[in-house]
């Protein structure tokens, strides 16, 4: 997770949340008065005011809304556009079987005409790099279930899409409706986190259970963060990770009982 601050914020002219609601989710360092635009799908959990709101919780994805201002701005979508906007929506809905709306179905119609077929399969083919399908395996093997709640751990991580790409798969073993997946990534514990309990709000639970240990945010279905370990990076890593195991299971367990 990268955190934007205010100084560099400054070089433009206007500030625009994408599949965020306020700046406290998206790791911003500036107050709400700074936002100027908010396009987003899911709940907002705080009051959020800006000259431009676009909230749709009748959607599945955020990318259908970008696709909707494109077509009805009239902007042109070239081959390779529409190919990435293309893989986006199946890639969010996981080919179409976590909840997609008819939105998301009538945007695919739109695109699909435009799209390069072979390009897409090729982006397919790269979705999972090996040091992606090691964490993958790791975090299976490592896997805690207490009801419908799993959490798991990967030792190193060395792609910072991994942990995401991990969760999204343990969300999809049957029984399982919330997922944290962290791991060891260059000293720093990095946490990913999804859930489709609708009692559940997942950045709500990490903001209790560990926005005291260091950055993170997120919305009602998705978080992250990053937890700085510190002194103890400077003792052996795999001892060190031992210890954060227990600690992140412990709270993460217990914010969402708190919840």
């Amino acid at each position: 997770m990268r955190t934007a601050a205010a100084d560099v914020l400054e070089e433009y002219g206007r500030v625009a949340l994408v599949d965020h609601s306020t700046p406290r989710t998206a790791s911003i360092e500036m107050g709400a008065e700074d936002v100027d635009m908010i396009v987003d799908r899911h709940s907002a959990t705080e009051a959020v005011t800006a000259p431009f709101v676009d909230r749709r919780e009748e959607y599945h994805a955020t990318t259908t809304i970008l696709i909707e201002y494109l077509l009805e701005l009239g902007i042109e979508i070239d081959s390779r556009l529409a190919s990435a906007l293309l893989f986006a929506l199946h890639r969010t809905c996981l080919d179409f079987i976590r909840r997609p709306t008819i939105h998301e179905y009538r945007a695919t119609l739109d695109l699909y005409p435009l799209a390069d077929l072979e390009l897409i399969d090729h982006l397919y083919g790269a979705a999972f790099t090996h040091a992606t399908m090691d964490a993958i395996g790791e975090a299976i093997r490592s896997r805690v279930v207490r009801g419908s709640t799993l959490v798991a751990s990967v030792s190193r991580v060395s792609e910072d899409g991994a942990l995401v790409q991990a969760a999204d798969y343990l969300l999809a073993l049957e029984g399982i409706d919330t997922v944290l997946v962290f791991g060891n990534a260059n000293g720093d514990v990095r946490l990913s986190a999804r859930s489709i309990d609708p009692r559940v709000d997942i950045g709500d639970v990490l903001e209790r259970g560990f926005g005291d240990q260091g950055d993170v945010g997120g919305d009602k279905n998705g978080a992250s963060g990053t937890i700085e370990i510190g002194l103890l990076s400077m003792a052996d890593p795999d001892t060190v990770f031992d210890l954060v195991t227990s600690q992140v299971h412990r709270r993460f367990f217990d914010a969402l009982r708190a919840g």
